[in-house]
């Protein structure tokens, strides 16, 4: 399997019924330590993701305590959406998921923190912006720790066979599939096999290109997305926000260095729009990318 929340599920899901061992290859070197990674980031990755608490449950109480300890994790409890040309607006807060989650229906991430849920504010979360780079260090860090996974980083696969499509789906279970792979620290090769091998090595999937035989589909919706990080002179209170404009929406989302002791604060922008469009504002200089920003979040 390839993907650190991918090998999570894999085995929280199996745990359930049997044991189960997992080898976790990775083409690049394991990440830095989060103690490690702490004290290099002078200002937040625009390289981050809006989590829902779903998807903060499936990342576990461990990666996600983590990212609170270190300050690398921007938790949202309120949301508001507008629109361009009109006095219409929603406004969300976490208190609104509230029914959901006592029916059941919705998991609380901060329901998994214990007594360290204080540390994410005190009602329930709509959702938190989260850098790539700490979230792969946070869940590295965990899988370390776990001796069902073998985690085989700085790899490079050079084969894979596995069973003939027609011999899947039948009632005897099909061969194994063995995939070679190089050790490129120290060139050597090795290789392993299994029951079951995951493709979640992204859109131009190695392993998807060497087996074979899974049909795409592609969709172009004809928009790119405008992603930075900007300094802002006062704190969001946990909001984020959110403009629909005739191309697209504007998104400011907050993050860690919200400024809640007086510090700095800052928010990442992903503006959603037409690719003519994204490629002007990508060509503005920082002062004009500003000035437009602030024109289009505020007329």
């Amino acid at each position: 399997a390839v993907g650190s929340v991918l090998a999570r599920l894999l085995l929280d899901d199996a745990s359930r019924s049997r044991p189960i061992r997992v080898a976790l290859l990775e083409r690049r070197p394991s990440p830095p330590t989060m103690s490690e990674l702490g004290g290099t980031a002078a200002a937040p990755s625009a390289r981050a993701y809006a989590l829902s608490p779903a998807s903060l449950s499936y990342i576990g109480p461990g990666p996600l305590r983590s990212l609170l300890r270190h300050n690398r994790c921007g938790v949202y409890d309120s949301m508001q959406v507008w629109e361009h040309d009109g006095p219409a607006q929603l406004h969300f807060v976490g208190d609104d998921l509230r029914r959901a989650i006592d029916e059941g229906r919705l998991a609380d991430p901060r329901e998994q923190l214990g007594g360290d849920a204080d540390e994410g504010g005190k009602g329930p979360w709509l959702g938190a912006v989260v850098e790539d780079a700490p979230l792969v260090s946070a869940l590295w860090e965990e899988l370390r720790e776990d001796e069902r996974i073998d985690l085989l980083d700085n790899v490079q696969i050079k084969s894979i066979e596995s069973p003939r499509h027609e011999d899947v789906g039948k009632l005897e279970p099909p061969s194994q599939v063995e995939l070679s792979y190089t050790d490129v620290s120290s060139n050597e090769e090795d290789a392993i096999t299994a029951n079951l091998l995951v493709a979640a090595d992204g859109a131009n999937s190695f392993v998807r290109r060497t087996v074979g035989g899974f049909p795409m589909m592609t969709k172009s919706y004809g928009r790119k997305a405008v992603t930075c990080t900007v300094e802002i002179s006062s704190g969001m209170n946990a909001t984020a926000f959110q403009r629909f404009l005739p191309h697209g929406p504007i998104a400011l989302l907050p993050v860690w260095g919200d400024g809640g002791d007086g510090g700095v604060r800052y928010a990442n922008v992903v503006w959603s729009t037409t690719a003519s469009e994204a490629d002007h504002l990508r060509s503005l200089p920082p002062d004009e990318f500003i000035r437009a920003l602030n024109h289009h979040l505020r007329e």
